[in-house]
């Protein structure tokens, strides 16, 4: 037979180590959306850079660009 001890300490286990679970889950998610907002605007900027009018010396992507240097 289990005492009502032994099934209080389980279940103040179990909502100790879900708050853990969650505190890291939360941690996680915010660190990945720093990486991939910076992932992203650095390459929103190396595309405007280079499909931008004009910053081509020889060959641009897209062939109706003209360059005018």
């Amino acid at each position: 037979m289990i005492s009502t001890n032994s099934r209080g300490q389980a279940l103040i286990e179990f909502i100790l180590l879900f708050g853990f679970l969650g505190f890291l889950a939360v941690n996680i998610f915010a660190l990945m959306k720093d990486n991939l907002t910076n992932s992203l605007n650095s390459l929103n900027f190396v595309l405007t850079q280079y499909l931008s009018t004009g910053v081509c010396k020889e060959y641009c992507f897209y062939d109706a660009f003209v360059n005018r240097l």
